[in-house]
């Protein structure tokens, strides 16, 4: 992954970035145990499901699943420097609203799509 930008906000957790297969947004929710459960979107490709922990300093680590696919994964979280941080806030904020935006549009043409293929049935 590169590039990745993680917020986290009253348990829920968002965020967005590229890696080699793409552009990605990710979902999901931190407890207050540290239990992590998010979701990776590749935009116009798969998910990859992630659960996991975050030991309350910066480090989370897991594992992720692509359907019967599996294997480990561990963000380190790096502290924001706030002076500078606070276009790159903005930005990324700008950059995950078009990506929702276009995860949304992705899965409204799928749903569409499902109906046609049950109409056809």
């Amino acid at each position: 992954m590169l590039d990745l930008r993680l917020l986290f906000d009253g348990g829920k957790t968002s965020g967005s970035g590229h890696g080699v297969i793409g552009l990605f947004t990710f979902s999901g929710t931190l407890s207050d145990q540290g239990h992590v459960v998010m979701v990776n979107r590749y935009i116009g490709q798969h998910t990859v499901d992630y659960a996991g922990q975050y030991d309350g300093e910066g480090l989370l680590w897991g594992k992720w699943h692509i359907g019967p696919l599996t294997d480990r994964w561990m963000i380190k979280i790096a502290r924001a420097k706030s002076a500078e941080n606070t276009l790159d806030r903005a930005i990324a904020g700008s950059a995950n609203k078009l990506s929702n935006l276009a995860c949304q549009a992705i899965d409204e043409h799928r749903a569409r799509q499902t109906e046609d293929l049950d109409r056809e049935r």
